[in-house]
């Protein structure tokens, strides 16, 4: 499929950068700087109005839905860098996860609520870290998971893996128990880069997208376990230009970015004197 045949579904001058959509394919959820700075709406698809979840002066952006659809994550800058948090489907409440200077950010809940698995950057390499609840109900210190590098981790919808990605090694799974990592996409060959991944609902599958060093840009589909990857979209149109690596899908529909480019002509009287 050419993306050429992508429809929009927001409109209006805005930056949009995160996005994601429930489980359940109802709500989209993304971060837009509609009224000012960036901050989290949501809208029930296919073309519901925007609602705004999150009004706060400090820019907040979106990363995933948890896979009961209550909650929404993603991190802001409330507090000067990056902090995680998890914010209530209805926006009625907010919880900071941490507040670090280490600048955590793509937060992704278990579906147990318990673990977050999160971005951390450790000695200036982006590295998976999971925090886990305290029986008081805050967040404990951050467990480093990978040491080889990978980030925008995601836990299976059962819970038992974390999906991250790892440049240039690709896409690789790694159960919190056990500790074992399992590589399910590696970089075919120099320049064809994995740049995000995400779980189908089911946890069948895993989409990604690729970024090759001439600038061509795909979607694809790989069973969880491996195997022959299957081209989902070409975007194979210049006139949309996805200049972010964020997508979400609920299976049977794809969500992405792309830009658009306005101008306007504006007109002053010259003076001479």
């Amino acid at each position: 499929m050419s993306v050429s045949e992508a429809r929009k579904l927001t409109s209006g001058s805005q930056l949009v950068e995160g996005l994601a959509v429930s489980s359940d394919g109802r709500w989209l959820a993304f971060d837009s700087d509609r009224s000012g700075n960036q901050d989290v709406f949501k809208m029930e698809l296919p073309d519901g109005e925007p609602i705004q979840l999150t009004t706060h002066a400090a820019d907040d952006f979106v990363w995933a839905w948890t896979w009961d659809d209550a909650f929404i994550t993603g991190h802001t800058f409330r507090h000067g860098a990056r902090d995680p948090f998890v914010l209530a489907a209805d926006g009625s409440s907010i919880e900071i996860i941490a507040r670090d200077t280490v600048q955590a950010r793509y937060p992704f809940l278990s579906p147990d609520g318990q673990r977050v698995v999160l971005d951390q950057e450790d000695h200036g390499v982006r590295q998976v870290f999971v925090r886990e609840r305290r029986t008081d109900g805050s967040w404990g210190l951050p467990r480093q998971v990978t040491r080889d590098g990978g980030g925008g981790a995601s836990w299976s919808p059962n819970g038992a893996l974390m999906l991250f990605t790892n440049q240039p090694a690709g896409i690789a799974t790694v159960s919190d128990t056990t500790g074992r990592e399992t590589l399910v996409v590696g970089g075919s060959r120099p320049g064809d880069g994995v740049v995000s991944a995400r779980w189908s609902p089911d946890g069948r599958s895993i989409v990604y997208k690729t970024l090759n060093d001439d600038g061509e840009q795909a979607l694809w589909s790989v069973p969880t376990g491996g195997g022959t990857p299957r081209l989902l979209v070409r975007f194979d149109d210049p006139s949309r230009q996805w200049l972010r690596n964020e997508f979400a899908t609920d299976g049977r529909r794809i969500y992405f970015v792309l830009s658009e480019h306005q101008s306007d002509v504006w007109v002053m009287e010259l003076s001479y004197d």
